[in-house]
């Protein structure tokens, strides 16, 4: 619109005032376009494997990983929390999301996640579940359940992660950000 006023010959106040509505309506496009993105690892990047996500109500979606284990994923529709699946060498891994931003998938999500499910609901098996019978699932653990769970396993491998040069205190297993190098959380 900006633009479009310049060759109309608007007056700089008119300007201003388009000016801050293209921003009003950038922000609000921004605003309902937003992700999940994350990376998917086993100690190397989990390649060219869909990942799925599936919410409560029904809603799916599904990415592909990269060549460095990144996928992204929209939420448009989706009703958090939400579960993240993907396959490293046929072995399922499962993650979970409370809000858009980074959600991890590796061994140690799938290890709070089973921990949670096995003792809270007896499930042992969540990949055929996630497949087959994901409302078998629901409703998905808030965040206050798994909280403890993802505490102790920080502090049970605080030392390994100190010698990463990461800090146990700050570190969030499903919402740190890594690279699936082989470096840092990653080794």
């Amino acid at each position: 619109l900006t633009n479009a006023g310049v060759r109309l010959g608007m007056t700089g106040a008119v300007k201003a005032q388009v000016k801050k509505l293209d921003k009003k309506v950038a922000d609000n496009i921004a605003a309902k376009s937003r992700i999940i993105s994350g990376v998917a690892a086993v100690g190397r990047p989990i390649t060219n494997a869909a990942v799925a996500l599936k919410d409560c109500v029904g809603n799916v979606r599904t990415a592909r990983t990269d060549a460095n284990g990144y996928f992204s994923l929209s939420d448009s529709g989706l009703f958090y929390p939400v579960m993240l699946n993907v396959a490293a060498g046929g072995v399922p891994l499962h993650s979970i999301a409370y809000r858009e931003g980074t959600t991890n998938i590796h061994p140690f999500t799938e290890v709070v996640l089973s921990a949670y499910n096995r003792s809270a609901a007896g499930i042992d098996n969540m990949g055929l579940r996630f497949r087959a019978n994901f409302k078998s699932l629901c409703p998905l653990p808030s965040e206050d359940r798994i909280d403890p769970l993802k505490k102790i396993l920080v502090a049970t491998l605080a030392p390994v992660l100190a010698q990463q040069a990461i800090d146990p205190s700050t570190f969030d297993l499903f919402t740190s950000r890594f690279n699936a190098d082989r470096t840092g959380f990653d080794r």
